[in-house]
């Protein structure tokens, strides 16, 4: 199998595991990982600190909800360099004439 071959494969892959997500509401310490692109380490370490949204139904197993995941991901934007400026301007520069 050439290179180019196996990263269509994957890419396939990708896409179609993605998509299976995309169905599920509650997702397992894996699928959350996978979903949001961190490892299972760093995942359950947020989870240890009470740094991400997530459920444990049963005291063991732990679920995540993929709404609550995505807020979470988009939880803090951060400002473009235009943003900063603009921002800089207006607190420094008021009545300067």
């Amino acid at each position: 199998m050439t290179a180019t071959m196996y990263n269509e494969l994957n890419d396939k892959l990708d896409f179609i595991i993605n998509n299976s997500l995309n169905n599920k509401k509650a997702l397992t310490m894996s699928e959350a990982s996978n979903y949001i692109g961190i490892s299972k380490t760093y995942l359950y370490q947020l989870t240890h600190r009470n740094l991400i949204p997530f459920y444990k139904p049963n005291g063991k197993q732990i679920y995540f909800d993929r709404n609550e995941l995505d807020n979470w991901l988009l939880s803090k934007p951060q400002k473009n360099a235009k943003q900063l400026a603009e921002e800089y301007t207006q607190n420094n520069f008021r009545g300067v004439k």
